[in-house]
């Protein structure tokens, strides 16, 4: 439960940094549309107009954030709905903000509304095949024992993270989540042999997945407790 709770902190960590780094700021001339083909999302946070909603979006990332740590159960509720109504609002006004439905479908999870996450991000994919929402989704029907489908979906998230990770949006929670994507696609073994190559290429550099985790990664506790 402890590793859970600092992979889902890591994300809302993320989550907020990523709304306070990228600031609104004016197009600059040189941006031109194949970059706006790759760094899809960077336009969003370059656009003036979409400053409360990048906002909005960080304090209801606080606000889940600080649920995870209660240990009031009508407090971690209370928290989670002002969440989930910021949220709601900010993508009415923004259908665009892929980062929002993230937020909100974490709300849903951590609510037990597993049906509804899964409208939400089943909702951004039709948008754009957003390698979070993939993933997640994945672990949704992993969770109803759809392991055929999830499986699909997590070959799918582990391309879409590859690709991802090349834009200026990517953060260290996206090469996390690839990492843990690759784990439960190949399993320990394989994550293993991929942790210590990594490391014997750059010494100074641990992998951002920690052996103990990957030695005592517990599948099934992983997709229950998500």
């Amino acid at each position: 439960m402890k590793i859970l709770l600092l992979f889902i902190s890591i994300l809302l960590m993320v989550a907020q940094v990523s709304c306070k780094d990228q600031k609104p700021q004016e197009k600059s001339d040189i941006i031109d549309s194949s970059i706006y083909k790759k760094d899809f999302e960077l336009f969003f946070y370059l656009n003036p107009e979409n400053t409360k909603a990048i906002e909005l979006n960080s304090q209801a990332a606080s606000l889940i954030e600080e649920s995870e740590f209660s240990i009031n159960l009508s407090k971690k509720d209370s928290l989670l709905t002002k969440a989930e109504n910021i949220l709601k609002m900010v993508i009415n006004e923004k259908n665009n903000f892929y980062r929002a439905y993230i937020s909100l479908a974490i709300v849903y999870i951590r609510k037990k509304n597993y049906r509804q996450a899964e409208v939400v991000l089943t909702n951004l994919i039709k948008i754009i095949e957003y390698p979070d929402a993939v993933f997640y989704l994945g672990i949704l029907l992993e969770k109803q024992n759809d392991k055929k489908n999830a499986e699909e979906n997590y070959k799918r998230a582990l391309i879409l993270y590859n690709d991802y990770l090349t834009t200026h949006m990517a953060r260290t929670n996206d090469e996390l989540n690839r990492e843990v994507v690759v784990l439960l696609l190949a399993g320990k073994e394989y994550s293993l042999k991929r942790f210590d190559e990594q490391l014997k290429e750059n010494p100074d550099n641990t992998p951002l997945l920690e052996k103990d985790f990957i030695q005592n990664f517990d599948r099934d506790k992983f997709i229950q407790e998500f």
